[in-house]
């Protein structure tokens, strides 16, 4: 039987020789340059089809052990949503701890169910990779529609810039404070880092940026590590401290949104597994990494609460007492700068991709001026991000809304929708049931986030 053959957008566009240097680029890409595509990308098109016949997808870049997988796969989960976890134990108390773990749970088997999709039995009981990508299971699944839905959640990406521009401030603002003699309007530094983040938009490769942004997560892991050991010096305080069990229903949904957003990272699992040696090893590599960020959340989010109580900031890293650790506060808040600074062009990459191909041959004006249509799009597309995060200067609310929205779809609703529809297995009705629970659970978290932040927003802005 013959593979099926996956249509890129390099043929749409008749381009078949950029398409051959593509996947030839690929091969010869460093763990690097595969790292960055994979924590900040999806490597397959919104335009890829699958034929009926049974395919199999080979994957060209099966270069990882288990250990850089994992590794990698834990890099990705402690993003910057990490910052905001004591914020969820002051603000939902032990329900908050119960929300980390069981969304965990949640979260840790669609990872498990997306791997399962991917793969599929032949009528020879040969086992055949038939998805290769979260897009290729989603067009499966609804076919045009799925299609549509994926652009709307790489478009949502960009709203995580968002967040990256209100802590890229937020940090900013907390290191210029330690300067009386320096006077400055709060509101100027978001445009500031905007226009700081412009040029990195122009850099269309992302082997180019990869390595300062490998750097800049060793150098983010450090200072969550740094920021642990501050917890540990106010432990003679903390016997006074009690973690509450009052319910409280907004609390609770703006909690809920921050930690599925710390979880969810399964648009681009499947890449992870793609570049696995033993790609038999996902599933243990998976629920060990899921695990183990448990344990590192839980601890990281009851110790930051008990080092700071009912002042801990919805960003932790605020409430590093700059004269007390001078030297150390400016190591932890310059680290976190520069691992966001380096995020933004990463993690908008695909989406001004999908944009120059879907919109810009309506402007024919720009037909032959790449730079122009470069400039404009990307300024325009930031300057709305700017107006954005203007309007919304919390960090915790602002992560809250995307996880509710994106976070919910992406690892509770779609994964088990997935898991029923595309049939690549035999489901027990126990299965069905759960998977159906999983998604309905996932609306329900999302649409209790989504309320709670937004009447927490309305509130602050009245």
């Amino acid at each position: 039987m013959n593979a099926s053959r996956k249509t890129s957008k390099f043929e749409i566009l008749n381009d078949n020789d950029r398409s051959v240097a593509y996947n030839l680029e690929r091969r010869r890409s460093s763990y690097i340059d595969n790292w960055a595509r994979q924590s900040f990308s999806v490597r397959a098109d919104l335009y890829s089809t699958i034929e009926k016949s049974l395919p199999d997808i080979p994957s060209d870049d099966r270069l990882s052990s288990n250990l850089i997988t994992g590794m990698s796969m834990q890099s990705m989960i402690l993003g910057t949503s990490l910052l905001s976890i004591p914020y969820c134990v002051k603000l939902a108390g032990v329900w908050g701890i119960i929300l980390i773990i069981l969304i965990a749970f949640l979260t840790t088997i669609t990872a498990d169910m997306l791997a399962e999709c991917q793969y599929q039995e032949s009528r020879k009981k040969f086992k055949k990779r038939v998805h290769s990508s979260f897009v290729d299971m989603c067009t499966a699944c609804f076919k045009t529609k799925g299609k549509y839905l994926m652009e709307f959640l790489v478009y949502l990406s960009l709203v995580r810039n968002v967040v990256v521009i209100i802590l890229l401030s937020d940090l900013t603002d907390e290191v210029l404070k330690t300067f009386p003699n320096v006077h400055y309007d709060k509101n100027i530094l978001p445009v500031l880092w905007t226009l700081a983040v412009l040029p990195l938009l122009f850099v269309s490769k992302v082997s180019k940026l990869a390595w300062f942004t490998f750097i800049g997560m060793i150098l983010y892991l450090s200072s969550i590590a740094f920021m642990f050991g501050i917890f540990l010096t106010t432990t003679r305080s903390w016997s006074h401290i009690s973690i509450s069990s009052h319910w409280d229903f907004k609390d609770v949904g703006i909690a809920i949104g921050i930690i599925i957003n710390s979880y969810a990272v399964h648009m681009n699992l499947p890449s992870l597994e793609g570049s696995m040696k033993t790609p038999t090893s996902y599933t243990r590599v998976t629920n060990v990494s899921f695990g183990l960020n448990v344990v590192i959340k839980l601890i990281f989010g009851i110790c930051g609460y008990f080092a700071y109580s009912n002042n801990t900031f919805d960003e932790i890293t605020r409430n590093i007492d700059n004269q007390k650790f001078f030297l150390l506060s400016y190591i932890i808040k310059g680290s976190q700068i520069v691992f966001a600074y380096f995020t933004i062009p990463l993690q908008s990459h695909v989406v001004f991709e999908l944009m120059d191909l879907n919109f810009r041959h309506h402007f024919p004006i720009f037909s032959g001026k790449d730079q122009w249509w470069t400039l404009l799009s990307r300024l325009t597309i930031m300057t709305a991000l700017l107006l954005i995060a203007l309007l919304m200067p919390h960090f915790g609310l602002a992560v809250s809304i995307i996880g509710s929205v994106r976070g919910s779809l992406i690892a509770l609703v779609l994964p088990p929708l997935f898991y029923i529809n595309l049939k690549t297995h035999s489901m027990s009705k126990i299965k069905v049931c759960f998977c159906y629970v999983t998604a309905c659970l996932g609306v329900l978290l999302g649409c209790v986030g989504l309320y709670s932040a937004i009447y927490d927003l309305v509130k602050h802005s009245g």
